[in-house]
């Protein structure tokens, strides 16, 4: 039988398959899911709560991603939505992609919770309305520590993108959002460049390489129609 394959997919193939089923099998099916996660999701890219989590930033950063966020503008963001909800039975979603575009491991402020509506001059991702809604969300009183923790961190590879998504039901929306006449868009502050903890007495680089800066989206009016789809 495996003659019979061998002649019929060539000696690579099956290499490759036994290699995937392989590794299948020992890394599991969530890690599975994060490998494959451009494939499924939403702009061809993961939900950023998959990324990994720094380890030590204090010693381990890219030379490159480090040098970038010092002197130029390494993140892009994109925003898309589905269409405004008409009654209770629906929702308005809002995705948020954010982008590396250099050739660098780039870190950034995120954690799934605090990724709010307005910008209230702290670091992370967010999103604007215009005019402005009066959305709460988790994550409103996010604030701008001078050492961040590794779970409200982030690491983007080169050129590697994720998406966030925010979900509003019906009752959440005020009046401006139900009207339909509203535009959205997306953005990354960075204050500060976190202060390596002091746990680490002998680190190698003098701050956790976070970019400062804000970065937006490209304002993006927001559809009015009963769809509650993806774009």
């Amino acid at each position: 039988m495996i003659e019979s394959l061998q002649e019929r997919y060539g000696t690579n193939t099956l290499i490759g398959i036994l290699i995937l089923a392989t590794l299948f099998t020992y890394v599991g099916q969530d890690a599975w899911r994060y490998i494959t996660g451009g494939l499924t999701f939403v702009g061809d890219a993961p939900p950023c709560a998959w990324l990994p989590q720094p380890d030590n930033l204090g010693n381990h950063q890219s030379l490159i991603g480090r040098a970038i966020a010092q002197d130029g503008e390494p993140l892009q963001l994109k925003v898309k939505t589905s269409k405004i909800p008409t009654n209770s039975t629906q929702q308005l979603t809002v995705y948020i992609t954010v982008i590396n575009r250099s050739i660098g491991s780039v870190p950034f402020v995120y954690s799934p919770d605090q990724v709010i509506v307005g910008d209230n001059g702290s670091s992370g991702l967010g999103i604007v309305f215009d005019p402005p809604s009066n959305i709460i969300t988790e994550g409103i009183n996010r604030g701008n520590p001078t050492t961040y923790p590794n779970d409200s961190i982030r690491i983007l590879g080169p050129r590697q993108r994720c998406v966030h998504r925010m979900d509003f039901e019906f009752d959440q929306l005020d009046a401006t959002l139900r009207s339909g006449n509203v535009s959205v868009t997306a953005y990354y502050r960075g204050e500060n460049e976190g202060i390596v903890p002091s746990a680490n007495p002998t680190p190698v680089y003098p701050d956790q390489g976070l970019w400062t800066g804000v970065q937006t989206s490209v304002a993006l009016p927001i559809p009015f129609g009963d769809s509650t789809s993806p774009p």
